[in-house]
């Protein structure tokens, strides 16, 4: 009896200090995320008042002690954890957490420098290199009056590009607004000539293109990268007919066809790519802005109406830096689509209702981009919440 419980003594005593043990080791993880997290809030507070901030160049102890942390930063070409490499204007602050003889931990977030939170305003189209042909137009309208006119006399059009031929307008293209260049490009002035094609003008048009008028930017425009919220998924998924609501979330590869109506409630949606065509007719429900963000391809063609409100503030369109956006085949579509690094394509007398930012965009075949006159002031997210002078796009811990 007595050994009996004396080997259960044993037994409660050794359970009793794995407990411990175990209870021990938890506290120093603990520890040391909590060292990781401080680092990383010393990175993010050196660099809303230095961008330049490069991390620490040792170990510093925390008050209480033994842990320590250090900053490091990341900067493009440099790749992020998962491969892919950091975005331009941007740093990857990471804070890692030591202990002698414990697991490292670290707290990491993307920032988007400069970027103040938001970006806001877009014109009808921006981007580096523009090309309208075929009797293709910008015009406005203005959706808070609640009539949709067209033609309007504000379809601005802009480039930072002072380079000849930024700008091309052909085969009786035109823009009911204002064109403005790069702070150092030619414009014609004292009229307009009939024909600049292949000339040192950074407007080139043929006959018959014209423009309201054209000028020169006193000074640039930036628009950061878009951030995608996270990685898209590898699922597919395809909605053919019949009526559905669809909610925010992340998903694969979508596809949207025949005489499906589908609605979309207001929130955030992460796509590898994006198909739609047929006769599909896609709504948005509420007031909450649906904003789609898209890392490799979104296409759109047939007799597509993609939000036929003309509510464009409601349907924000992200591309990633390098993705495609296509329009064919006289689809109608809202919204302010923003792809700075990303080509753009409209033809076959597609319609955007809204703003368009691209790095290469061309509108042929009839096709129209109406500006939405109130895009001047909307407020866009590219990936982020705002935290002093710069964004910060997500965070992990690892």
């Amino acid at each position: 009896m007595a050994f009996a419980m004396l080997v259960l003594a044993m037994a409660m005593s050794s359970s009793s200090f794995s407990i411990l043990r175990a209870s021990t080791r938890q506290v120093v993880g603990e520890r040391v995320q909590a060292a990781a997290d401080a680092g990383l809030e010393m990175g993010l507070l050196q660099l809303s008042s230095s961008p330049s901030y490069t991390g620490t160049q040792s170990s510093i102890l925390l008050a209480e002690g033994p842990e320590t942390y250090r900053v490091i930063t990341l900067r493009s070409p440099a790749n992020l954890p998962n491969g892919n490499p950091v975005p331009s204007g941007c740093v990857y602050v990471t804070g890692v957490g030591e202990r002698p003889g414990a697991a490292s931990a670290t707290s990491s977030a993307l920032v988007r420098l400069g970027s103040g939170g938001a970006v806001v305003g877009l014109d009808g189209i921006f981007a580096d290199a523009i090309t309208l042909i075929g009797a293709s137009k910008v015009d406005s309208y203005n959706s808070d009056t609640g009539t949709v006119l067209f033609p309007g006399s504000n379809g601005t059009v802009r480039t930072n590009s002072s380079d000849p031929g930024s700008i091309r307008l052909l085969g009786a293209s035109s823009v009911f607004g204002p064109v403005t260049v790069g702070t150092t490009g030619k414009v014609e002035s004292g009229g307009l000539l009939s024909y600049t094609v292949g000339t040192g003008y950074t407007i080139w048009r043929d006959w018959v293109c014209t423009v309201a008028s054209s000028v020169k930017a006193s000074v640039g425009k930036d628009y950061p990268s878009v951030v995608l919220p996270s990685n898209p998924n590898n699922t597919s998924v395809s909605y053919g007919y019949g009526a559905l609501t669809v909610n925010p979330g992340v998903l694969g590869s979508v596809s949207v066809g025949g005489s499906a109506f589908l609605t979309l409630s207001g929130g955030d949606y992460v796509l590898d790519s994006l198909t739609i065509n047929g006769a599909a007719r896609i709504t948005i429900s509420g007031t909450t802005p649906v904003r789609l963000y898209i890392k490799n391809k979104m296409d759109v063609s047939g007799a597509v109406i993609l939000n036929q409100s003309k509510q464009p503030d409601m349907l924000q369109i992200y591309m990633a830096d390098g993705s495609t956006y296509n329009q064919s085949g006289g689809t109608s579509v809202a919204a302010a689509l923003y792809a700075p690094n990303s080509t753009v394509n409209l033809n076959g007398g597609s319609q955007i209702c809204g703003a368009v930012l691209g790095q290469n965009v061309t509108v042929a075949g009839a096709s129209v981009v109406h500006y939405d006159e109130t895009m001047a002031n909307l407020a866009l997210s590219p990936g982020g919440l705002s935290t002093g002078s710069g964004s910060v796009l997500f965070r992990q811990r690892i």
